[in-house]
């Protein structure tokens, strides 16, 4: 793929999975209004997770993290598809012609005619 090309991987509610050109990955685009929802999930975790009592937090933390997993989830998957779609690195172009040169040995190998091997009677 090239870097000046757009693509979108995943539309989720509120945020976008995308290569944009500039940036060597996939980037994550929030809506203004997710992104405020997650500010205010994200103050509302840290005034509770800074209270003294135990467990206060815990809903909290929970509501960031139901917030954030779509998010993650779907850039990982965004990741290794925009990975697959770039060049080869010449190290595993290489390792690939190796795997060609054995899978073309194995095509023609004849058990019975080779060093060791039983001899054609």
């Amino acid at each position: 793929m090239a870097t000046q090309e757009s693509k979108t991987y995943h539309r989720g509610d509120g945020f976008g999975i995308a290569s944009l050109p500039g940036f060597k990955s996939p980037v994550v685009v929030l809506e203004a209004d997710l992104l405020t929802h997650l500010g205010r999930v994200w103050h509302a975790a840290n005034a509770r997770l800074a209270t003294a009592l135990p467990g206060q937090g815990l809903d909290a933390a929970r509501d960031l993290c139901q917030l954030l997993a779509p998010i993650f989830k779907h850039f990982g998957a965004a990741t290794v598809e925009h990975s697959a779609e770039g060049p080869v690195p010449n190290s595993t172009q290489a390792i690939l012609r190796e795997l060609d040169e054995i899978a073309k040995r194995l095509e023609e190998f004849d058990p019975d005619n080779w060093p060791g091997g039983r001899g054609k009677a």
